[in-house]
């Protein structure tokens, strides 16, 4: 039987229970693992990142404009073999990705990029 759920107005169900309950519980990891089995929260540094490269023309962007920085000639990887899909080491780009955002673009050989990257975790498929 459905019942109404608190604060959303609208009916539960036994999965939506299920996964609430699921939720409450990993909010105190420590108390349901133990205490002992949970280290200290830190950040993941990745090893290696997964990423895809796309020539893009800078005045498409207005307000706020991109930065365009150049792609470093040690990184490993030219931009224009990562159109499909591409690994870099993480310490050959480290220094060039610090700071970067969205609208960071990247110029190799007078064409810049765009990258969509992301951290290559334990278990992914390389490309």
């Amino acid at each position: 039987m459905a019942r109404d759920r608190p604060g959303h107005g609208g009916p539960s169900t036994p999965a939506r229970d299920n996964l609430q309950t699921f939720v409450t519980l990993l909010a105190d990891l420590p108390a349901v693992a133990g205490a002992a089995e949970v280290g200290e929260a830190t950040p993941y540094l990745a090893d290696r990142y997964r990423f895809q490269a796309t020539v893009v023309n800078p005045a498409d962007w207005a307000d706020p404009a991109p930065t365009v920085v150049p792609w470093p000639a040690d990184a490993g990887v030219k931009l224009v073999d990562a159109a499909d899909c591409a690994i870099l080491e993480a310490d050959a780009v480290a220094a060039t990705l610090e700071g970067a955002t969205q609208l960071t673009f990247f110029e190799e050989a007078e064409a810049v990029y765009q990258l969509w990257i992301g951290p290559l975790l334990p278990g992914d498929a390389e490309c």
